[in-house]
């Protein structure tokens, strides 16, 4: 965990949200502002007021850095944030609100004690299935944290029924959105603002400015910083034992801090994955040394599987595609709907012939560009 680039977003945020803003936030942003403003694809209501006007100065005026920065790791986990949100039935563009809650980092970490891109506590972590133990901490997983974000978001909507709500008691809890509206009488989040803690009543402001600059940002000569080349080209495999991040560093060439830093959740650069199996991310270059690695090593109670190599393969690229299993549905439809072999799903996945799992389940497959965007 870097803390030092953490903690000046860290207090930046806690400025935007919980401190007193001026009086009247500067005019720079024009009528032609406002109407796209109005206009953007989101599941609330666009109010454009002081308040979002003020988040949005911040972001185009003195947070232009952090903002490139956030825009660049946004070409990494945007992608993964969508293919979760739209197999889960969640808006996609609540995307958005892990810009407010962790500036797209995956190893954030709050004073508070919340963690990865979705700002989890551990209560609320364990609560939606994810470890948080001294040798795992899932919150620190892009894939499992997103998935478990996802459920959280649609509890939440079932619930309130208002994803002005959802995104107000996700900054603050249920109680306190249930209370505030027992006070106030009304189930309206812009009429409930004065009687939810300070940080809420700006929340939904934070999202649509944070919203905007996503999807508007080249027009205000804001670009995205891309990420290192390790992390943007990088993909995943299966990985079922205990595995060392610093054996991989050497057999692979990789350095042990590139490692650790694409897979956060292991903070004792060992992945223990025994009882389930874990994702390891790897850097695309490294895959030809790390087959090699596995193919000359007896790695004893340790199963990998990773993407197929494209030269023994016609597939030349493929794409990691998640698909949570429903209830009645068979391995049979999945691999048929997906145009891939049985075999192949059950292998990529550990699981047996035997072997009947259970709704909800997420299954990982491959499958080639073309097939995956039109699945």
């Amino acid at each position: 965990m870097n803390m030092k680039k953490w903690i000046p977003w860290a207090l930046s945020v806690w400025v935007m949200l919980g401190a007193a803003w001026p009086a009247g936030a500067s005019r720079m942003l024009d009528e032609a502002v406002e109407q796209r403003f109005l206009m953007m694809d989101v599941p609330v209501a666009p109010v454009y007021d002081e308040t979002a006007r003020w988040f949005l100065e911040r972001y185009l005026t003195l947070g232009r850095y952090d903002a490139s920065l956030m825009l660049g790791r946004a070409e990494v986990w945007f992608p993964l944030i969508e293919q979760v949100f739209e197999a889960e039935g969640v808006p996609v563009s609540l995307k958005y609100l892990a810009v407010v809650e962790s500036n797209l980092q995956p190893d954030a970490l709050s004073e508070a004690g919340a963690r990865g891109l979705w700002q989890f506590m551990p209560s609320t972590a364990r609560q939606y299935g994810l470890e948080v133990s001294a040798v795992r901490d899932e919150r620190l997983d892009p894939w499992r944290a997103t998935m478990a974000a996802a459920r959280y978001l649609k509890d939440l909507y079932a619930e309130f029924g208002d994803w002005e709500l959802v995104l107000a008691a996700y900054n603050c809890g249920s109680g306190r959105v249930l209370q505030a509206i027992r006070q106030a009488h009304t189930r309206n989040y812009w009429h409930l603002r004065p009687w939810l803690p300070r940080q809420t009543a700006r929340y939904v402001s934070a999202f649509l400015a944070a919203a905007y600059v996503c999807q508007y940002h080249g027009l205000h000569g804001l670009e995205p910083k891309p990420l290192p080349d390790w992390m943007r080209h990088r993909n995943e495999v299966v990985v079922q034992g205990r595995l060392s991040l610093r054996a991989v560093s050497k057999a692979t060439g990789v350095p042990l801090a590139v490692l650790k830093a694409l897979n956060p959740a292991w903070p004792e650069g060992v992945i223990w994955a025994s009882r389930k199996p874990a994702l390891l991310s790897l850097p695309e270059a490294a895959f030809p040394a790390f087959r090699a690695w596995l193919k000359d090593q007896r790695l004893e109670g340790v199963r990998v599987n990773i993407q197929p190599d494209p030269a023994a393969d016609p597939i030349d690229s493929a794409l990691l595609r998640l698909h949570r299993l429903e209830r009645g549905e068979t391995l049979e439809q999945v691999a048929r709907r997906h145009g891939v072999e049985l075999s192949a799903l059950r292998e990529w996945n550990f699981l047996d012939t035997d072997d009947k799992p259970v709704p909800g389940l997420w299954l990982k497959l491959y499958q080639a560009p073309d097939t995956w965007r039109s699945a």
